[in-house]
């Protein structure tokens, strides 16, 4: 079976199986597990089913070239790099990139990414895929010569056709589905040729390396210090990050504000601990810091629509 050039995040830590009509790479390492489900629907041209619950999913240091590689996300975040800087894909956000250099590791913000990625890899992309493409309008040459090189990159949010697109490919029974992949892929093809003037907004969202990874290490010691209260403020003074740029970069990466992460992280681990232990709703209330038993039950009604104890009897 054909192969991609950068074939998919291998490393070390991959296990690969043939299955049917496609490949499956799984990976699992000390930030959690994840997969991705490979099917060439044209030479030349694979669409990746991505599904993975774990920070970092690393790769070979290898080489990619005359590539483009188009991303869809159904759940969770995603981390691209472009130019040196990042940004970042959430829920019904698609992006398009030429990829001509080394191959990264991928970073999941929250730890969950379910999306799909379509790869038009310029070197397996025979005279017959061309020819064929051609018999539907399509002209990959042109295509590639819109959409390849000089760092080219196309970030699309909410777009209504592309939603259209790749909704029914998260739902297509395995009966149909190579046949069904060869009509999406058609018509997402067709539609980036037809597109002349994207809303493409990647240039106003991109931060720089080095602020990502003090916002990342904000969201790390909010992680293991959720026994304690601090403000917003006082992180940003903490890690010395200016306030506003901390919040604009740490919602584009873990798409909430500051305080909205925090919640959530502490009510994530109060339910944790109403279903695995048998602390007192008081003691885990303190132990996800909170000292007001009222204000805790209020927050955790606000995320999982029940207070701590209704949530503790339906777990049972």
């Amino acid at each position: 079976m054909e192969h991609l050039q950068f074939s998919l995040f291998t490393s070390s830590e991959t296990q690969i199986e043939q299955l049917g009509d496609c490949t499956v790479y799984t990976v699992n390492n000390s930030t959690g597990s994840g997969k991705m489900t490979d099917y060439p629907v044209f030479s030349g041209i694979h669409l990746i089913y991505n599904d993975f619950h774990m920070r970092v999913c690393p790769c070979d240091e290898k080489q990619c070239l005359n590539c483009i590689e188009l991303n869809h996300c159904c759940e969770g975040r995603i981390e691209i790099e472009y130019n040196g800087k990042l940004y970042y894909l959430g829920k019904g956000d698609f992006a398009l990139a030429s990829k001509d250099g080394a191959v990264q590791s991928s970073y999941f913000p929250l730890a969950h990414y379910h999306g799909i990625s379509i790869v038009l890899d310029g070197t397996l992309i025979t005279d017959e895929t061309v020819q064929l493409l051609k018999s539907f309008s399509i002209d990959i040459v042109s295509l590639y010569r819109r959409y390849y090189g000089d760092g080219k990159c196309v970030l699309l949010r909410d777009n209504t056709s592309v939603e259209h697109i790749f909704a029914e490919l998260y739902t297509v029974h395995d009966s149909v589905k190579i046949s069904y992949l060869k009509v999406k892929v058609i018509e997402l093809l067709l539609f980036l040729s037809v597109s002349e003037n994207f809303a493409c907004r990647v240039q106003q969202e991109l931060y720089p390396a080095y602020r990502v990874e003090k916002v990342k290490k904000v969201r790390e010691y909010i992680e293991t210090h959720l026994d304690e209260r601090f403000t917003v403020e006082e992180l940003a003074d903490k890690f010395r990050i200016p306030l506003t740029a901390m919040k604009l970069c740490f919602r584009a990466v873990y798409g909430m504000p500051v305080a909205s992460f925090i919640r959530s992280m502490r009510i994530q681990q109060a339910s944790c601990l109403l279903r695995t232990t048998e602390l007192s709703v008081m003691d885990i209330a303190g132990t996800v810091g909170y000292d007001n038993a009222s204000k805790f039950a209020s927050a955790f009604r606000g995320i999982m629509n029940c207070n701590p104890v209704e949530y503790r009897q339906r777990a049972m």
